[in-house]
């Protein structure tokens, strides 16, 4: 107990060694993302489709029926960078492999607090948070799709500043506050700093009731005296600086490895002119999603939907040891923070066992008449409301059907809202092939549709050490 609280330093804002204007600021974390992105591009690789090559004549040909033949794709071996042969077997292991999905590490806190803006105008802007695998993610309020800080204890060496004293809290806030947008402190709010020792200019502050923030300090100053000292620090990578380390928009393949549980998010940039059409019809920065499940063997899966094998699984140790991941611009991953329970998962595996093998199949009318479906609760059993499912009629798109067998026909991004809605992620009647590979972007303008509780992490471009 000593040693935490060696960590908190326990002064009133007036002994803080912070002016106004060292306060942290997230307003423009999409150009340091964009930044971050131009400057790791690699050289182009091979390329590996995801859609049918005639994808935008399904946009422009809008009389086509949706009964006409699907075109055949090139073989997928040669899309991806070569794979042995008889490949299909360990497609086949990984089916049998995926059962009873681990349920892992609990999430450490979870709540709302303000977080100051270094704008003398905005001032204090409510948050929600997230404290969870050594990592403090704050949101918009309304929008826990996407975060808008994420600070890593295990990469910055962080000081704790409690300032419990009320009265001299109110006064330096009323040393910092306009006249003109001042609404005053509420009653029983304190105030805690986060200050980065790389970094000792920056500072991060945070208030909220005193319970509630007492309780995090506790719980971050815990984080911060037990983060492992083996992993590089900030100083090490040569893309992070001062303007940026709150994000880290990058994860190596070892950490992804480690953290990575069932439903989580993996989202492709491929090359070449039919993916920069997706991207360019669907106005996102992906083409391609995939969902991460992890076997009871600890052994982590890719389950996708692709041109030529349909819906499949393939373990990320063969994904990664063909190449594949050399045929993308970028791989992003996104951590979904949900209970995870045993009814969740056993739900999603009912669900993704009776779709393995489904055709691939995106079409204009799966896309555009396909408004509406049935509806699933935080535990993934079916509730559509009865005024909706007689409205449903012939619009009712058939990848949410409740009954087992699954549908006949995905596509990628159609595949993963119906698996998220299994688990108790999205919510709602909305029909999951009116989700894009965007849609699972945090940088998306439409909000995800998502439980009480449920947030989705910062997007993390995967990396490999050489």
């Amino acid at each position: 107990m000593q040693k935490v609280r060696d960590i908190l330093y326990y002064r009133t804002e007036n002994e803080q060694p912070f002016g106004h204007e060292d306060l942290m600021d997230e307003d423009k974390e999409e150009d340091l993302a964009d930044q971050f992105h131009d400057a790791q591009e690699p050289d182009e690789p091979q390329q590996r489709w995801m859609a049918p090559s005639l994808l935008g004549g399904m946009f422009w040909q809008t009389g086509q029926s949706s009964q006409q033949p699907e075109t055949v794709l090139p073989d997928e071996v040669a899309r991806r960078g070569g794979l042995p042969q008889k490949a299909d077997a360990p497609r086949r292991a990984a089916r049998k492999e995926m059962d009873l999905p681990l349920h892992r590490s609990q999430i450490d806190a979870v709540g709302c607090f303000e977080k100051r803006s270094p704008w003398w105008v905005e001032g204090w802007r409510p948050r929600s948070y997230l404290l969870k695998d050594g990592r403090l993610l704050y949101f918009p309020k309304n929008r826990p799709d996407r975060p808008i800080g994420s600070l890593d204890f295990s990469l910055a060496r962080y000081e704790v500043h409690c300032c419990w004293a009320e009265e001299a809290a109110a006064e330096e806030e009323a040393r910092r506050a306009c006249d003109v947008c001042d609404t005053g402190v509420p009653e029983d709010y304190v105030t805690f700093f986060l200050k980065p020792q790389e970094y000792p200019n920056k500072v991060f502050a945070f208030r909220g009731p005193l319970v509630d923030m007492q309780a995090l300090a506790w719980k971050i100053a815990d984080l911060v005296r037990t983060s492992p000292t083996s992993k590089p620090r900030l100083q090490d990578q040569p893309s992070i600086n001062s303007s940026n380390f709150w994000r880290f928009p990058h994860m190596s393949d070892d950490d992804f490895r480690g953290c990575a549980e069932c439903g989580d998010l993996l989202l492709f940039r491929g090359t070449g002119g039919r993916c920069q059409l997706i991207r360019c019809v669907t106005t996102g920065r992906y083409d391609h999603v995939a969902l991460v499940l992890r076997s009871q063997s600890d052994n982590l899966l890719v389950l996708e939907s692709t041109g030529t094998d349909g819906v499949a699984l393939t373990p990320w140790k063969n994904f990664v040891g063909w190449g594949w991941h050399k045929c993308y611009q970028r791989i992003a991953f996104r951590k979904v923070y949900f209970k995870r329970d045993h009814t969740q998962m056993q739900k999603l595996q009912e669900y993704v066992y009776s779709i393995l093998g489904a055709r691939y199949s995106l079409t204009y009318d799966k896309v555009f008449k396909k408004s509406k479906s049935f509806s699933f609760d935080s535990q993934g059993f079916e509730n559509t409301p009865e005024h909706v499912r007689n409205q449903l009629g012939d619009g009712v798109d058939v990848s949410d059907r409740s009954s087992v067998p699954g549908p006949e026909t995905f596509f990628c991004s159609e595949l993963v809202a119906a698996c998220l809605k299994r688990c108790g992620v999205l919510e709602g009647t909305r029909a999951s092939a009116t989700y894009w590979p965007s849609s699972f972007s945090q940088h998306d303008m439409e909000s995800l549709p998502l439980h009480e509780g449920v947030h989705i992490g910062p997007e993390q471009t995967l990396y490999w050490p050489s």
